[in-house]
């Protein structure tokens, strides 16, 4: 991390974050789940049987009351909460046929009984949850007369523990070797009420997997299978499965032995040869080991292609040309197989051991593919070569293209703003064979737009992602969340409903079923309302990726504000470790100016606090319940974020502007303390606020946000100083510039930039990261690009830029970026700037010009390059 000397955001940065010991959501995590009644009739209707003198349970199936007791027990504890106990109406539970598949159940609701049918154990448990919802949603202690089918199209339901070890740095907590319990009753209760039936945790092969092949792995594999077996057979008494969620094959170390005893098994850059009999022989020996020991797994979820390298095929590029360069799969010549095959070998040999060790477990090949650009047509095409039974989970929402202030804005992962299913989705399930199925990748929860609260009230956004996803026909999965997103609310409630709903009602009919659960069925219109004008804030949302990855919408109300240009860079959302995020907005807007940005913040804004005032008038109503008045609490933080967000980009926005400190700029910084200080009283009140779980800590908390307070009214005295700049000479054009293993040069050629950077050495794992860019609140162009030809940003497109790649006899490379003034946003804003960073041998060495001291951050989309430190271009051509 780079420290900037004097920067006034250093008090912020040097607050100790809350040690897990004071996270209290841990602990309320473990105590049950409230049940409150609103009803307001004692008399029921003609059509309603009457449970007001009390029910009692008959279960038929004795041998399943083993893998039902936590579901009856449960039921037992409603009965007593609702004062329900030991009366003469029926719930008769037995086994039959009924419609549907999964988790299925009907009802025959007839005065004195009610015939409660399934196939399997199953469809009692989601049955004895839906009895109790209906049953506290309703006006008084009725139900409805009648037959009633529920029949569930999603077989997985899969979501995570909300503060569980993500197996990561910068903490690589990994929860199969601590003593904790991340699993405690009563959330396992909660998350099996909203619908959940599945959880995933992390695992590596190395980990668990001592074989023939490599009997120096699994160090404290016992250890850990004992824990995974412990953990497994505690979900099960839920109907919890637990699947193992892994991205293997690893990239290899260079002095494993088990490639230094089977080389046949390593592919380019140290990924593995699925065409290797060695290598198939390997993955199938470890799944095999993993369920042959922990036999209650339900399934596995393995990333074959995306987040990290594991096959040949990873080494591709996002394009299938770029430039002068023909991107195949780097050993195509070795086997002849292209990227589909090649795949397909991976996971053939990963299900086959998975089910020698359990038939009956599912496997999930994920897909994480979240570029918002045009990816390489095969990737359509691999549903059709699945194996039989395997599901292939897809982003839902990547690729989508949506209208904001008139940019086409195309979308990469994690959207809950907006609805999908993308065409790259649609285009997938349509090819999918037959005998696989569609799995779709949500954030049910909350997602990267917004991670720092438990979760975003919009639940009308679920009920139009799941009703078409229904429509597919073919999708039986749904991965709730990534590392967040998976707090138990109102939204994974939605989840869960969503799961059994057959759509032939609208929005607003199943909203008000769901409203009426938690708020009762008199106060569900107003709620309804209010979820309608939080969808339509939310949808505003900037579709634009590096808005979430590195915006304010995450914790504004700890950022600095700086009356004068000060080149700090922004921050990623979803960790902790880094400075506070600085002015450089430029980095991140794009394809919006700083003026339209601002403009679509205050439409998320107004909507959500229309929303938030009306929901405020049912304060008094609920002031009794805890539950109540915490979804408040987070509907209010939220109203703080939006706000917040639409402030920094407004005060920048001011400030570019070039009028000086001004009135609006000094008001804003004013709303601004009054924010930190109100979402430091609500993160007192709801521990839950401000807890990133990827970061797997507190993005903001009472002392920051008090300490921002500070800040900022320091800085309405004293603003701090103009940025000087780095006090080195401008660079000048057609002027060769050498670093220590490269050089570089720039001229103007007919209103295009041309960049020309040569690099010496023969280093295999050689990158650079280039940055051109105006003035802070300018777009900037980041290009990554690999010695290999792969290309890792998406500002770098053919349509764009032209492009050369050189490979030298003396084992150098060069390349060439021509870059035309209609592709540069920020031309004309003043001078352009320029840092170039050389990443050799995996990060062994980095070399950075101009140089500065401290090594920069590797930033995702962003690259190597660090805002304070850039040249200024000798201003000449655009």
């Amino acid at each position: 991390m780079i420290k900037i000397p004097g920067s006034p955001a250093q008090i912020l940065d040097d607050i100790p974050f809350p040690p897990p010991e004071e996270w209290r959501f841990v602990e309320e995590l473990k105590q049950e789940l409230s049940f409150h009644f609103h009803w307001s009739r004692s008399v029921p209707q003609a059509d309603e049987a009457d449970l007001s003198g009390g029910f009692k349970v008959v279960f038929h199936e004795k041998a399943l009351y083993s893998r039902l007791e936590t579901a009856f027990a449960d039921l037992e504890r409603f009965r007593t909460s609702a004062g329900l106990e030991q009366g003469t109406y029926v719930l008769d539970f037995s086994l039959g046929k009924v419609e549907g598949k999964y988790d299925s159940f009907a009802l025959d609701v007839r005065d004195g009984i009610c015939y409660v049918t399934a196939a399997d154990p199953e469809g009692f448990r989601r049955a004895v949850y839906y009895l109790e919802d209906l049953l506290i949603s309703a006006q008084g202690p009725f139900l409805k007369k009648g037959i009633f089918q529920r029949k569930c199209f999603l077989k997985n339901r899969i979501t995570r523990c909300f503060f569980g070890p993500i197996k990561r740095p910068p903490m690589n907590r990994d929860e199969l070797i601590d003593q904790v319990d991340y699993y405690p009753d009563a959330y396992l209760n909660r998350l099996a009420h909203d619908g959940a039936n599945a959880l995933w945790l992390t695992i590596e092969f190395k980990d668990l997997c001592k074989s023939s092949f490599a009997p120096h792995y699994g160090k404290d594999a016992q250890q850990r299978l004992a824990k995974l077996r412990r953990t497994a057979q505690k979900c099960l008494r839920y109907g919890i499965r637990i699947f193992i969620f892994c991205i293997e094959p690893a990239l290899w170390k260079a002095d494993d032995p088990v490639i230094l005893n089977h080389p046949e098994i390593l592919g380019p850059g140290r990924t593995s040869c699925p065409y290797s009999e060695t290598y198939r022989n390997y993955i199938r020996e470890c799944t095999s080991a993993i369920f042959r020991n922990v036999p209650e797994l339900g399934g596995m979820i393995n990333v074959t292609l995306g987040e990290r390298e594991t096959t040949c095929v990873s080494r591709l590029s996002g394009y299938p040309t770029v430039g002068n360069v023909v991107l195949e799969h780097p050993c195509h010549e070795k086997c002849k197989l292209d990227p589909v095959q090649i795949l397909a070998l991976s996971v053939s040999a990963m299900v086959e051991g998975m089910r020698e060790g359990n038939p009956d477990a599912d496997f999930i090949e994920m897909l994480y593919i979240p570029c918002s650009w045009a990816y390489y047509d095969w990737v359509m095409t691999l549903s059709e070569k699945l194996p039989a039974g395997v599901t292939l989970l897809f982003n839902f929402e990547s690729g989508m293209v949506r209208e904001q202030q008139g940019h086409l804005c195309s979308g990469g992962d994690y959207w809950l703003s907006a609805v999908g299913p993308s065409p790259r989705f649609e285009r997938i399930a349509e090819k999918c064979d037959p005998a696989a199925f569609m799995g779709a990748k949500l954030q049910v929860g909350c997602s990267h737009e917004c991670a720092t609260v438990p979760f975003v009230p919009v639940p009308g956004l679920l009920y139009r992602k799941y009703g078409r996803m229904r429509l597919m026909g073919n999708v039986n999965t749904v991965k709730q969340c990534w590392y967040f997103g998976s707090y138990p609310s109102i939204q994974s409630r939605a989840a869960g409903m969503l799961a059994f709903e057959d759509f032939s009602t609208d929005e607003t009919e199943f909203l008000t079923r769901l409203a009426r659960i938690e708020w009762g069925y008199d106060a569900a219109d107003h709620v309804v309302k209010c979820w309608k004008l939080f969808a339509e804030g939310y949808s505003h949302y900037p579709f634009a990726n590096r808005i979430q990855y590195y915006g304010p919408y995450h914790d504004g109300p700890v950022w600095p504000l700086y009356p004068e240009e000060q080149f700090l860079s922004v921050y990623p959302t979803w960790k902790a470790k880094f400075p506070a995020s600085g002015d450089y907005l430029g980095e991140i807007i794009a394809p919006f100016t700083i003026d339209e940005i601002a403009k679509q913040s205050r439409m998320v804004k107004d909507a959500w606090h229309k929303g938030f005032l009306e929901l405020e008038k049912l304060r008094s109503i609920f002031s009794g319940e805890k539950e109540r008045l915490e979804d408040l609490a987070v509907v209010e933080a939220l109203d703080i974020l939006f706000a917040s967000a639409c402030n920094i980009f407004t005060f920048y926005a001011e400030r570019n502007a070039e009028k000086g400190f001004t009135e609006k700029m000094k008001e804003i910084m004013r709303e601004e303390i009054l924010h930190s200080e109100r979402l430091a009283e609500l993160c007192e009140f709801d521990s839950r606020l401000g807890f990133h779980s990827e970061a797997e800590t507190y993005k903001f908390f009472p002392e920051k946000l008090r300490a921002r307070a500070g800040l900022l009214k320091e800085f309405l005295t004293s603003p701090p100083a103009a940025y000087p700049g780095v006090g080195l000479p401008l660079c000048r054009e057609n002027t060769v510039y050498q670093s220590r293993s490269f050089s570089w040069q720039y001229c103007f050629v007919e209103k295009t930039l041309k960049l020309e950077a040569h690099f010496s050495g023969n280093e295999e794992e050689d990158h650079v990261f280039i940055t051109l860019a105006g003035n802070t609140m300018g777009n900037s162009l980041n290009f990554d690009i690999r010695k290999d030809g792969r290309i890792i940003l998406n500002e770098l497109m053919e349509d764009m830029v032209d492009y050369e790649l050189q490979y030298l006899p003396d084992d150098s490379w060069r390349i060439t970026l021509l870059i035309p003034e209609s592709r540069v946003p920020f031309a004309g804003s003043g001078p352009l700037h320029l840092a170039v960073t050389r990443y050799l041998g995996n990060g062994k060495q980095i070399e950075k010009f101009p140089d500065y001291e401290g090594t920069p951050s590797y930033r995702l989309c962003l690259g190597l390059t660090n805002a304070r430190y850039m040249f200024a271009l000798e201003k000449q051509g655009f």
